[in-house]
C-alpha cells in the first residue's frame, strides 16, 4: 500500500471554500476515533462557519463540532466499495479483499473503517496495521455468526 490522498478530502476542501473559508484551512485527520477529517474552526470566518455545515450535509457529509474543532464524516464512505479500490497490493489488504469477496454482506465496524481511512493517508505500515485489525474483527464476527 502507497501513502495516498483520498479523494474526499479534496471534496471537502472544495466544500469549505464554497462556504466562503478563504483562505480554506488545514484539514486534518480528527483524533476522534469516530471521525475522519477536522478543521480547526478559529481560522474560519463566522459566515463560513454558518455556511458549512449545511453544505457538507447536502453532500452527505455529518459535522460535529468539539473543543473549537469541526468534525466531519460521511456515512457513504463505510461501504467497502468506496475503500476497497483504495487498499495496496499487501498481505493484509488481500486477506481483507478475500475475506468481503467471500461476505459481501459483511459490515465492519464504521470507527475500524475510520481508522483505515486514515491510515491510507499515513503511510504503508500503518494501512496494513488497519487492514489486519478490520480483517481479524470481521473473521471474529464471521466465527460468532457461524457459532449462533
Amino acid at each position: 500500500m502507497s501513502k495516498l490522498l483520498l479523494p474526499w478530502r479534496q471534496e471537502i476542501l472544495e466544500l469549505l471554500s464554497r462556504a466562503g473559508a478563504v483562505p480554506v484551512p488545514a484539514l486534518r485527520r480528527s483524533r476522534e476515533r469516530a471521525w475522519l477529517f477536522a478543521c480547526d474552526l478559529s481560522r474560519v470566518s463566522l459566515a463560513a462557519r454558518s455556511a458549512f455545515p449545511p453544505l457538507a450535509e447536502s453532500a452527505g457529509w455529518e459535522s460535529g463540532e468539539s473543543h473549537g474543532w469541526l468534525h466531519l464524516r460521511a456515512s457513504k464512505l463505510l461501504t467497502p466499495d468506496r475503500w476497497l479500490p483504495l487498499l495496496g497490493e499487501g498481505e493484509e489488504a488481500a486477506s481483507l479483499r478475500r475475506l468481503l469477496s467471500l461476505h459481501p454482506s459483511l459490515r465492519p465496524d464504521p470507527i475500524r473503517v475510520w481508522d483505515l481511512l486514515k491510515a491510507l493517508e499515513t503511510d504503508v505500515g500503518a494501512a496494513e496495521r488497519a487492514c489486519r485489525l478490520l480483517h481479524r474483527d470481521l473473521a471474529a464476527a464471521l466465527r460468532m455468526d457461524a457459532c449462533r
